[in-house]
Formats: C-alpha cells, structure tokens, sequence
C-alpha cells in the first residue's frame, strides 16, 4: 500500500526535485548504498553472510528510496526524444504495460506458487538465466491471462484494467 501513496505523492507534488533527473539518480544510488552498507554491517555483527537487507526486498528503506528514484527518473524522461520515429509505438507498448502492471502486482504471487509447486522454479539453471527468463515468463503468461480476463464482463473488474484499452 505505500507504494501506491509514494507513487501518488511524486506523480502530485509539485516540487521542483521531484521533476528533477539528478534528484533521482541520487535517490537510487542512495538506495543501493543503504541495502549494500546494510548487508556490510549485519553481515560483520554476526560474521555470516546476512541478505536480510535482500530477502525483505521492498520492505526496506533502501528498496524504497530506490523505488522513489526509479518513479521520478522514468516520469521525467522523455522517450519520444530517445526513441525517435518509433515514439509512438513504444509509447502504445509503455501504455498497455502500465495498464497490465496492476493486475501483475495482484495475481504474481498466486502464479509463481503455481510454478513453484508445479517444479518449474527449481530448474537447476543458474540464477542470472533463470532470473530473466522466469520474470519475461511471468510477464507474458499475466499479460494474456489479464487480457483474456478483459474479455468477460463479470471478471472484467478484477483486472485492474480500464474498459477502454486504447485511452491513455
């Protein structure tokens, strides 16, 4: 839930560092600095490698100054100007994405148990080909699945979509 208040707030606020590219670069290379120092200093109190900074993931005040930093970098960069000619379709992609991200958020974990109890996640592959290819697995499976729910009236308000795709 706070992250949808933080999200809120810095899309809200008007401040000028919350518009401010630098301002978020420093706010993740802050993040990362805490969970990094932090799992230096819990790892030196009990001389055992310590992840808790980790393993909590967006639980901690690292995860989060990252998260507000990330939030504000992609609010305020202009893709038109990086992308060029291909702006619009890019945009159209960023668009639905966006769309699909809370239906994601919702019903990510019921799938990934599903996974993990059909055997899928324990594939002895190592963990930086795993990783990618299980979250790009994930993404297309809940993409179909939340636009396939988009089609039936009684379920479709539980997709976290809007009725209309095509509005911005």
């Amino acid at each position: 839930m706070g992250y949808f208040i933080l999200g809120y707030y810095l899309s809200n606020t008007k401040r000028y560092c919350f518009n401010n590219r630098k301002f978020a670069i420093c706010l993740i290379v802050i993040g990362t600095l805490i969970t990094f120092m932090g799992t230096l200093y819990l790892t030196s109190l009990s001389n055992s490698l310590d992840l808790k900074f980790l393993t909590l993931g967006d639980l901690t005040p690292g995860a989060a100054i990252q998260a507000a930093g990330i939030f504000i970098l992609i609010k305020n960069t202009d893709f038109r100007e990086i992308y060029g000619k291909y702006s619009e379709i890019i945009n159209n992609h960023i668009i639905l994405f966006s769309k699909l991200s809370y239906g994601m958020y919702l019903s990510n974990v019921l799938l990934i148990n599903l996974c993990s109890k059909i055997g899928i996640f324990s594939l002895n592959i190592p963990p930086f080909i795993n990783v990618p290819i299980m979250v790009i697995m994930l993404i297309v499976i809940l993409s179909v699945m939340l636009l396939v729910m988009n089609k039936i009236p009684i379920i479709k308000k539980a997709t976290g979509l809007n009725n209309n795709l095509n509005k911005g």
